[in-house]
């Protein structure tokens, strides 16, 4: 409670060993996602989890198969994919575990997985959910219909590196030492392109004129012409 600053409540979700079982760096976060009363929850731990947000009780878990390939020197980047909250999209819930190799899509009332998608690279992230169309950045940038996982776009030449973000219809995406805006319904990637002061891309975040580029040490702002999105103005605020 915010004005008490007093526990509401606490509930169990599950219990299993993170994939790197302590024997390397690994994301261990969990990041919550909300709507009309309810949070849901992907543990990173082979579970999923609705709860009502006034009292904590459970509305369903949904475990899913982790992955089961041995951590070595050869073979630790799955666990170091970002975490990512489970999207929610007109009752469904979609979830990019870092602990699995699948893409869940999820019926956000009951728990049940309508359909799921394995993906093709180590370090894939949710993009959004915008006009029926499903955005991952997975070796390349990729596309699904929502509703049936139907594959829309798939550009495996599009290597993002960190976050992309969605603003309208345009997709901001780094790579390696430049951003590239990307045409959301075509994969189409504009001439133009912003220099990253460092190797390594960035996460990427819009606020209202301007993108915010997090490289790996250091942060960039960029001012984004108000009309046109996909276009960028030449000045850089460090």
């Amino acid at each position: 409670d915010l004005a008490t600053r007093e526990q509401v409540w606490q509930h169990w979700v599950c219990q299993a060993n993170t994939p790197a079982t302590g024997w390397t760096h690994e994301h261990a976060t969990n990041l919550l996602s909300y709507d009309s009363g309810v949070v849901y929850v992907c543990t990173n731990l082979g579970a999923i989890g609705a709860y009502r947000a006034d009292d904590g009780q459970p509305l369903w878990i949904t475990t899913y198969e982790r992955t089961s390939e041995p951590v070595s020197p050869a073979n630790v980047h799955p666990y170091y994919r970002g975490p990512n909250p489970p999207v929610l999209d007109r009752g469904w819930l979609f979830v990019l575990p870092p602990d699995g190799r699948e893409l869940l899509a999820i019926d956000a009332a009951t728990g049940y997985i309508n359909w799921r998608k394995e993906l093709v690279g180590p370090q894939g992230h949710i993009l959004a959910v915008a006009d029926g169309a499903l955005f991952v950045s997975d070796n390349g940038l990729r596309s699904f219909d929502s509703r049936t996982g139907a594959p829309l776009i798939e550009k495996t030449e599009l290597r993002l590196t960190g976050q992309p973000v969605l603003v309208g219809k345009t997709i901001f995406g780094a790579m390696d030492r430049v951003v590239r805006s990307i045409d959301a319904a075509t994969g189409a990637v504009a001439e133009q392109e912003l220099q990253l002061p460092e190797s390594g891309g960035a996460n990427l975040l819009v606020s209202g004129d301007y993108l915010i580029a997090a490289g790996p040490s250091q942060l960039t702002v960029y001012r984004v012409q108000a009309t046109m999105p996909e276009t960028f103005q030449d000045s850089q605020e460090p």
